[in-house]
């Protein structure tokens, strides 16, 4: 059903796997917020978009990760967690010399979205991190079956 597409190097296949993670993951995300939310409100849909459960990025990470490992190299997809978790790392690296700021780091990259107080860390640095782990999980399921990588 699925032709594999020729990506001239690995570092090429590496950076489109990421973009479609990352923002693929992002828009897939918010749609499906958007639909949970006329269906069963903005707390829930928040609830399970953003801390602590982000289970819609993981989901749509997944979705997405499984049949593009089917159509470009499945190989470095598995990597493109790495890059996320460098900037959340260097982000909570920052958040760790800052007095006000140390306290509050669980809540603000992993917690209750609506405990946090500078919001922009999960959706932008968390949700595509955890989104990215989905993405890589949904590439290495396709680990035993026989697809060109």
């Amino acid at each position: 059903m699925f032709q594999q597409i020729e990506v001239q190097s690995r570092l090429g296949s590496f950076a489109l796997h990421l973009l479609i993670a990352t923002l693929g993951t992002l828009l897939v995300t918010t749609i499906l917020s958007v639909i949970v939310s006329w269906i069963a409100g903005p707390h829930f849909a928040s609830f399970i978009a953003l801390g602590p459960v982000f289970l819609l990025p993981i989901l749509s990470g997944v979705a997405l990760g499984y049949p593009v490992a089917k159509i470009l190299p499945a190989r470095p997809a598995v990597w493109v967690w790495v890059v996320p978790a460098v900037l959340l790392g260097v982000n909570i690296a920052g958040m760790l010399t800052s007095s006000y700021e140390r306290p509050r780091i669980w809540v603000e990259e992993f917690g209750p979205y609506t405990q946090c107080e500078a919001c922009l860390d999960q959706p932008f640095l968390t949700a595509p991190f955890v989104g990215c782990i989905g993405y890589a999980i949904g590439a290495g399921l396709l680990k035993g079956k026989k697809v060109n990588t």
